[in-house]
């Protein structure tokens, strides 16, 4: 979502871009962890395979 502001003074404030940047890390760990759990699985269902 833009914010009218940013728009205004063209520039993001620190701790937007460190919220976002938090959030980028946290989302791509969350994916590295399902994954690791997605290919867990696969090995134990080795008959039911887990299309990613």
């Amino acid at each position: 979502m833009i914010n009218q502001n940013n728009v205004q003074s063209n520039k993001v404030p620190l701790d937007e871009t460190l919220k976002i940047l938090f959030l980028d890390i946290k989302m791509s760990n969350m994916l590295r962890t399902h994954k690791k759990k997605s290919l867990e699985a696969q090995k134990c269902h080795k008959s039911r395979p887990i299309l990613w």
